[in-house]
């Protein structure tokens, strides 16, 4: 089952993304963001169409898990779920994408060392389990940076660091790290900047219907290339 929900939002997107992409198309006026539109609206008919993934890069999975404590198959699912993407790389199919760096080989299963990533919420007294799947793309989610500022950079620091090189690889981090090492410094108006950043970004982060939006620019017309 896990296999085939896989497989499948590969081929469709969830229906409040199509529908925003509609009303965003509809409000366009120029040609060319027209063409854009109409042209990843007929991707996503044809995706459904010819059973095939509506991407040519289907990415890299991850699933975010809010799981029980009680739930019966806790201590399996992180193999069952490496088990579905690899049912589902050959059924869909989906772009082999996991590579094992060092050793230099692609595992053509979408398999390896540290993937599929596995995001756990654990839920304490409750024997419920809820999978929020996500292809995660090299082009606009998983690019990032990372940096050990000096201590007398400041909020500034990070502020310029996070609003001027791009934000996905440490707005997580930023409350979790947020002071140490850092003058105090909290009644510059930087500070309450890069809060305020750090929050929003947060929020859109988690937020799984932010993350499928995410997806929606990343899906081309290679359907119809290859139609």
């Amino acid at each position: 089952m896990v296999a085939d929900f896989v497989a499948h939002i590969g081929k469709k997107l969830p229906d409040d993304v199509v529908a925003k992409l509609e009303e965003l198309g509809s409000q366009e006026t120029a040609a060319l963001p027209k063409a854009l539109y109409e042209t990843m609206t007929k991707n996503q008919k044809l995706a459904v169409e010819l059973n095939r993934p509506s991407c040519q890069d289907t990415g890299v999975l991850q699933f975010w898990l809010k799981c029980g404590t009680n739930f019966p198959y806790i201590n399996e699912l992180e193999g069952l779920l490496k088990e579905a993407v690899v049912q589902a790389t050959f059924a869909a199919p989906l772009r082999h994408n996991s590579v094992e760096t060092f050793d230099e080989y692609n595992t053509k299963k979408n398999v390896g060392k540290g993937t599929p990533t596995v995001w756990w919420d654990i839920v304490p007294n409750s024997d419920k389990c809820e999978i929020y799947a996500y292809m995660a793309g090299g082009g606009c989610t998983l690019p990032g940076k990372a940096m050990v500022l000096m201590p007398g950079a400041g909020y500034e620091g990070i502020t310029d660091f996070v609003l001027g090189r791009g934000m996905r690889s440490i707005v997580r981090k930023i409350k979790r790290k947020l002071g140490l090492g850092i003058r105090k410094i909290k009644k510059r108006k930087s500070y309450q900047r890069m809060l305020k950043v750090g929050r929003e970004c947060e929020r859109m982060l988690f937020n799984p219907t932010f993350m499928r939006m995410s997806m929606a620019p990343t899906c081309t017309a290679s359907l119809i290339r290859q139609r």
